[in-house]
């Protein structure tokens, strides 16, 4: 068997033909093994001498395994002679290295139905390319590759167990990332003091409970951007299910800008409060006195807690409500076809329009009627928003918060304090690509040139 370093061995790839996201079968770990093999650690000795004796369809007793040795034996060891043996060097620094190697001498019926095999660490190293891939893959396409690849039936459960066995692996215990938050968010203003972020402990226990986020870019752009943001809470999908808070704002080229986000346990009024006090103290902005022209506009859904905050802790900010919002509430509740009568009434241009509009609405659902009459016109409607003097600039929707939630997803997959430094990442190298962008004109943005000098 030729010798060769597990730290340097070559990677090949075996795709499956029939597979529908084209995942990959994880070969660069497979190795071959001699007497004299040598690895970094012992830890990733224990694991490849394991994995390469079930790559060759063997079986195996652990007989002794410590800090300094793993020794493993054959499961008739009264009948076979195999004999494993790797240890850790003595002298300063030492490396691990394979001591002794015995083959099998016993029937192959020996290692027949082996249940190592079906292992969550195995089988999560054999697909850990996949995984890496695709965080979003499901058991059912482990159990189909496996199946195609190895010729080997897995059941749902380990499946499952051997995705969460590989992130746990990349990622850590989420559970002990909570700790470190408030040295990331010191971190952070570290590199830029202008950065501002808070995060909240338990009085009690001093546990993390939420974080705040402004970026010092972010900051400084708030004051010439369009005086309009959307609001919006998302699930994060790792363990503890936190909830994801973002504020995204538009530039004077109509591109969705992320001003800040934040974690909160949970949607309720005390922590949108909590996070819109912190977006006060963030934004001197949205602290300042304003006339009706230059009136900030924030838009969100019409959850409780959101709302109560918003117009509590920002009460020089303008609150509007999500159309969408509005009309996936009545698809729900009355129908497809009220839904399409609801839009003509939210966008109406003057109030003619708007009660013929609600006249056809009555006529359709006397229920869904009563129900878009008990709503606040001042906060959805087009006619009376531009009587107020307000701007919209073209969104009756928080789409554009839902974009950025859309974008974010599959970093909503992470653990939390990984997730929001992938977000930190992603919105740095938003900032350094517009940086690059050259301008066409020294006293209009790009897409209003454009727009207007075509």
């Amino acid at each position: 068997m030729p010798s060769q370093r597990s730290t340097s061995s070559k990677s090949s790839r075996r795709r499956t033909a029939d597979s529908e996201n084209d995942f990959e079968y994880e070969t660069s770990l497979t190795i071959e093994l001699e007497v004299g093999h040598i690895w970094d650690n012992l830890t990733t000795a224990k694991e490849d001498v394991k994995a390469w004796i079930l790559d060759r369809g063997e079986s195996y007793k652990v007989y002794r395994s410590n800090k300094s040795r793993m020794v493993i034996e054959c499961l008739q060891k009264e009948i076979c002679k195999f004999y494993i043996r790797v240890s850790v060097s003595k002298k300063p620094g030492g490396k691990c290295s394979l001591v002794t190697y015995v083959p099998h001498t016993c029937p192959p019926i020996t290692h027949q139905d082996f249940s190592e095999r079906n292992s969550k660490w195995y089988i999560a190293r054999n697909h850990a390319r996949s995984i890496i891939q695709s965080r979003r893959i499901k058991p059912k396409d482990i159990i189909d590759n496996e199946a195609v690849w190895r010729n080997n039936r897995i059941s749902y459960r380990q499946a499952h167990r051997a995705i969460q066995y590989q992130l746990e692996k990349i990622d850590g215990l989420e559970e002990d990332s909570f700790a470190f938050f408030p040295d990331y968010g010191n971190e952070l203003i570290r590199v830029d003091p202008e950065t501002y972020t808070r995060v909240k402990l338990h009085e009690t226990t001093n546990a993390f409970q939420a974080i705040f986020i402004a970026l010092g870019p972010l900051r400084k752009a708030v004051p010439h951007l369009r005086h309009f943001f959307a609001v919006d809470g998302t699930h994060t999908r790792s363990k503890y299910r936190m909830i994801l808070a973002v504020t995204v704002a538009l530039d004077s080229n109509d591109e969705v800008l992320p001003i800040c986000w934040g974690l909160i346990p949970r949607e309720n009024e005390y922590w949108w409060s909590w996070y819109c006090g912190q977006m006060s103290q963030a934004f001197d902005s949205f602290q300042q006195p304003q006339s009706t022209s230059e009136k900030w506009v924030a838009i969100s859904d019409r959850e409780k807690g959101l709302v109560t905050g918003i117009e509590n802790v920002l009460p020089r900010i303008e609150h509007l409500h999500c159309c969408q919002h509005i009309a996936d509430n009545i698809y729900a509740r009355y129908g497809k076809d009220c839904k399409k009568l609801w839009w003509p009434i939210a966008r109406a241009k003057d109030p003619y329009q708007r009660e013929a509009a609600m006249d056809r609405l009555k006529e359709k659902d006397l229920k869904a009627w009563q129900y878009v009459k008990a709503l606040n016109t001042e906060t959805f409607s087009f006619y009376h928003i531009n009587a107020n003097g307000y701007s919209r600039f073209g969104h009756d929707t928080s789409n554009i918060v839902e974009c950025i939630n859309s974008i974010w997803g599959e970093y909503r997959d992470m653990p939390p304090l990984m997730m929001l430094d992938c977000i930190y990442t992603w919105t740095m190298r938003r900032f350094a690509k517009r940086q690059s962008l050259k301008a066409i004109s020294q006293t209009l943005s790009n897409g209003p040139y454009k727009k207007f000098f075509k």
